[in-house]
C-alpha cells in the first residue's frame, strides 16, 4: 500500500500523538516535530508531502518556519494550525507567505484529517496546461506566462485561477472556490479567498483586458474583454 508522508509541528505532545495516530490510521506515514527549528530539519531530511504546521513554537514560530521552506519549496502545501481567532493581518501574512488553509485547533480530529486529505488531493491533482487570452496557466509547475514572462503562483493561487479559467466569464460561486481551493467555508478563508483575487487581479493589471470581477454577493468570474 502505498503511504502519504505528513509532516506535524507542534509543541503540544498530546495533540501531535493523537494526529499522528489519526493519520496513521489513514495510511499516512507521519513524521513530527516539536518546534520550527525541528520542523525545518525534518522537511529537509524526509521530504513530506505535505505540512501541517502550530504557529506558536519555541526556536521558530510558524511563520518563520513557513517563510523558509517556501524560499525552498513553493508547492508543497503548507496548513496553518492555530488555537486562536485568525485575524485579517495573519491572514494576509499567511497568504504572502505561501500557507494554503488554517486550521483551528478546536476542529475535531476528523475534520482535521479530512481538510488534509482535501488539501493533498487538491495539490497533487493530474498536470493540465489552460490557454486563455495571452496568457497560459501550467498547474504542474504553477507558472502563469505571457510571452517569454513567467509567473509563480502559489498552489492556491494556481487552484483558484485554474477553477475560474474553466468558467470563463461565468460566475462561479463563492461557495463552490472555497470548497475546491480551500475545502470548506471560514470566516479565516474568506478573507484568503479575498486576499488571493486581489493579488491575482494586480498581476493582470498591467496587460489590460483581463480581470477577475467580483459579482457582489454570488461569486465571482474571470472577464477577457
Amino acid at each position: 500500500m502505498k503511504f502519504h508522508t505528513i509532516l506535524i509541528a507542534d509543541d503540544d505532545a498530546l495533540l501531535v500523538k493523537t494526529l499522528e495516530n489519526a493519520f496513521i490510521e489513514e495510511n499516512y506515514h507521519v513524521y513530527t516535530a516539536n518546534n520550527g527549528i525541528d520542523a525545518l530539519q525534518q522537511f529537509y531530511d524526509c521530504k513530506p508531502k505535505i505540512i501541517l504546521m502550530d504557529i506558536d513554537m519555541p526556536g521558530k514560530n510558524g511563520w518563520e518556519a513557513l517563510k523558509q521552506i517556501r524560499q525552498e519549496n513553493r508547492l508543497i502545501p503548507i496548513i496553518i494550525m492555530t488555537g486562536q481567532f485568525i485575524n485579517e493581518a495573519d491572514a494576509i501574512k499567511s497568504l504572502n507567505d505561501g500557507a494554503v488553509s488554517f486550521i483551528r485547533k478546536s476542529l475535531s480530529y476528523k475534520e482535521i484529517v479530512a481538510t488534509v486529505n482535501s488539501s493533498f488531493r487538491s495539490a497533487y491533482s493530474p498536470d493540465e496546461i489552460f490557454s486563455f487570452g495571452k496568457f497560459t496557466l501550467n498547474m504542474s509547475s504553477h507558472y502563469l506566462q505571457i510571452g517569454n514572462e513567467k509567473y509563480p503562483l502559489t498552489n492556491r493561487e494556481a487552484q483558484l485561477l485554474c477553477l475560474l479559467v474553466k468558467n470563463i466569464n461565468q460566475t462561479v460561486e463563492m461557495k463552490k472556490i472555497l470548497h475546491f481551493v480551500w475545502s470548506h467555508d471560514s470566516s479565516s478563508n474568506n478573507q484568503m479567498m479575498r486576499n488571493t483575487i486581489a493579488k491575482l487581479n494586480r498581476m493582470f493589471e498591467k496587460f489590460g483586458k483581463i480581470h477577475i470581477k467580483s459579482i457582489y454577493g454570488v461569486g465571482y468570474s474571470l472577464q477577457i474583454q
